[in-house]
């Protein structure tokens, strides 16, 4: 289990790599290791975790849905991007989004294409019996 700022957060995010996770395979262990100890800080998941870091993990306490919304759809590097435009360089894109909340009136919010150009619908759960 990893909980980004320790115990003291209640605010969970990732980018595409492992954290916590030491059951790699062989021929990622190098990559894996590199990550964990801060060295590769030129991989594109390890600068993506970063900007989560700056634009949410810093204080969790004035999180609202908008700053999320702002940080997955945010391109604070270039090269590697939060959302990654459809067409753009490199060839992978960010094809959509997902927010769930899980408090209060429970809902799902997702965007039918990349967050940077598509709005985020809302749909509730609802409970049967």
């Amino acid at each position: 289990r990893f909980i980004p700022g320790g115990d003291k957060s209640t605010v969970v995010y990732h980018t595409n790599h492992a954290l916590a996770n030491h059951d790699v395979k062989p021929w990622h262990k190098e990559a894996f290791e590199k990550r964990l100890a801060g060295i590769d800080k030129t991989d594109n998941s390890v600068i993506r975790l970063a900007s989560l870091e700056q634009r949410i993990g810093l204080q969790p306490a004035a999180i609202s849905l908008d700053i999320i919304k702002a940080t997955l759809r945010s391109k604070d590097n270039p090269y590697n991007p939060v959302c990654r435009t459809y067409g753009g360089p490199g060839g992978g894109f960010t094809f959509s989004s997902i927010l769930f909340t899980n408090s209060g009136r429970r809902s799902v919010q997702l965007t039918y294409g990349s967050p940077d150009q598509a709005e985020y619908a809302e749909y509730f759960f609802t409970t049967t019996k």
